[in-house]
């Protein structure tokens, strides 16, 4: 299963397909929120990074970058470069998609706790199921029959 990224604007959150904007402070926005936030080349105003506010003044510090990339496309971008730059791109994509995987979980709480309490219900649920249909309240100390 592929990692789908999610706009960095909290109020936003929208799963990005196609082309997002990625900042050098690591960020990555919806075309929607960067336009909103004059994000885009030709804008005149000066540009922060909405997530953070780090000021993004050179022209690489923003860049449109395409999400969905074809075989073709994988196969020649690289070709060419030595293999200590081709380590470099690598290690910092990951460095990208890490930062991204703390950004979503501390951007909904609420999903990572549900994920938790649903867990433990699937492990706690039958333990519990199997102890009432024993005749055992759950918690309940176990019983010594009588001799009658």
């Amino acid at each position: 299963m592929e990692h789908t990224f999610r706009c960095n604007v909290l109020k936003c959150r929208r799963e990005l397909v196609g082309q997002a904007l990625v900042t050098i402070c690591s960020h990555i926005f919806c075309a929607d929120c960067a336009r909103r936030q004059g994000l885009y080349p030709g804008s005149e105003s000066s540009k922060r990074c909405p997530a953070c506010g780090t000021e993004l003044r050179k022209p690489d510090d923003i860049v449109l970058a395409t999400l969905s990339l074809g075989e073709e496309y994988k196969t020649s971008v690289l070709s060419g470069l030595s293999p200590h730059v081709i380590m470099e791109c690598v290690g910092r994509g990951l460095s990208f998609w890490a930062y991204q995987m703390i950004q979503e979980e501390q951007a909904s709480p609420i999903s990572v706790s549900q994920a938790l309490a649903t867990d433990l219900s699937s492990q706690c649920v039958p333990a519990i199921s199997g102890q009432v249909s024993h005749g055992k309240a759950p918690g309940a100390e176990p019983t010594i029959p009588e001799n009658s």
